[in-house]
């Protein structure tokens, strides 16, 4: 979704494909974020001892659940944005496949090609360019672009909630009415991923400082 607002929006939470300023969802509601990482070690057992010894193995990536993120539509112009929200989070968990879409996405060279990556930004400042994840002397603030993937979508149409037609979208013949609760939430789980090109050029000092783009 399109922001109105860049400056007002920043410190949202929020999806965006890294290089289509229009793939973009944004809760304008704060939803629950929780940042989980495992620190994963093997064990030695002495004969005899009262204890283990710890090796160090590796550390995991970061996981990231958006939880509660509702939805909130009191107008049929709110409720047809947040129908399109729903449509783009289902949309960023399928691969390219289908005889529909053979040809657009032969054309595109995505034929076959997995799900999209996301990059999550939380309470930071959004670079401009989309063309780069980050500036290395930019103070990166908390989550800013992180590459992820969508694990899984969990959506709950709710029963004790009043339900409010849409506005609907002419462009692509759809006249409008379709129910859309007044109040609905959504859970995301994503799985931090980078290529092998920005593992190998991590720096700790870096992102112990907060200024490693993407990480």
């Amino acid at each position: 979704m399109a922001e109105t607002n860049e400056v007002e929006n920043q410190y949202k939470v929020k999806l965006q494909h890294p290089f289509d300023r229009t793939r973009k969802v944004v809760f304008e509601v704060t939803p629950e974020l929780l940042e989980n990482r495992a620190v994963n070690y093997k064990t030695l057992d002495p004969v005899h001892m009262p204890g283990q010894i710890y090796v160090y193995a590796t550390t995991s990536s970061r996981t990231f659940n958006i939880a509660n993120a509702r939805l909130v539509s009191r107008t049929p112009t709110e409720a047809q944005k947040n129908l399109e929200i729903l449509h783009m989070l289902r949309f960023w968990t399928m691969p390219r496949f289908g005889r529909q879409n053979e040809l657009e996405s032969a054309q595109l060279g995505q034929l076959g090609a997995p799900p999209d990556v996301l990059l999550l930004s939380a309470y930071s400042d959004v670079p401009k360019d989309l063309g780069n994840i980050g500036d290395a002397n930019q103070k990166m603030g908390h989550l800013n672009r992180i590459p992820t993937v969508i694990t899984n979508l969990s959506i709950n149409y709710p029963s004790d909630v009043d339900y409010i037609p849409t506005l609907g979208n002419t462009s692509i013949n759809d006249p409008g009415g379709q129910p859309m609760p007044t109040l609905m939430s959504v859970d995301v789980q994503l799985s931090e991923t980078h290529s092998p090109f920005e593992y190998e050029n991590f720096s700790l000092s870096q992102f112990k400082n907060g200024t490693l783009p993407g990480f």
